[in-house]
């Protein structure tokens, strides 16, 4: 990659482009979050170091204390945060897409969203000398 193809890179011009499919958003627990999560390569041929994903939820929420009161907390909750499987040191070819099918069952004792909690999918393609492209959504748990 030339100078000024990893200059532009740099900005997010010619780089790698991740979209994602919801295929399923969950509004209940017990419910799966299903996307299909594709990587399409720039113009030159670049690395992926990882696709990170995280799946939480952030804001007051409480959790049951074994004395029979609850503990009140202030924070994030992560139902998923890492590095998807077989996503680690990637050559990214020019004309080609990678997908990645991504499935999270939303555990069944998880808080339900309100106005101070909220649940998200966050998606980062961390790409070697380019600007990283990201995708987040929220959505609320309400059953």
């Amino acid at each position: 990659m030339s100078f000024f193809d990893k200059v532009k890179a740099s900005v997010g011009k010619d780089s790698a482009e991740l979209e994602v499919d919801m295929q399923q958003r969950p509004s209940k627990r017990g419910e799966s979050l299903r996307a299909q999560v594709h990587v399409r390569p720039g113009k030159n041929k670049q690395k992926m170091r990882y696709l990170r994903i995280s799946l939480e939820y952030t804001g007051h929420f409480q959790v049951p204390s074994r004395d029979g009161g609850v503990i009140n907390v202030e924070g994030t909750g992560r139902i998923w945060y890492g590095d998807w499987p077989n996503t680690t040191d990637i050559m990214i070819e020019p004309g080609g897409t990678y997908t990645y099918p991504i499935e999270f069952k939303i555990p069944t004792d998880s808080p339900l969203s309100h106005d101070k909690l909220k649940y998200k999918f966050f998606v980062r393609a961390d790409i070697d000398d380019a600007k990283d492209p990201e995708f987040a959504t929220n959505f609320d748990i309400r059953e």
